[in-house]
């Protein structure tokens, strides 16, 4: 693998903090209301470029 550039992006998901669903009783429409996904808002606050 090579390349010319790169980003790196850390950030903070809203929400994120709060401990992930119970995977062993949880429904699957529970669990993917309590995990992040693309659509979840996402705040940049670290950024690296190479």
């Amino acid at each position: 693998m090579s390349g010319s550039a790169a980003e790196f992006y850390v950030g903070d998901i809203p929400g994120g903090d709060e401990p992930p669903p119970d995977f062993t009783v949880a429904t699957d429409a529970e669990i993917r209301a309590g995990l992040a996904s693309w659509t979840s808002e996402f705040r940049v606050v670290h950024a690296s470029f190479v």
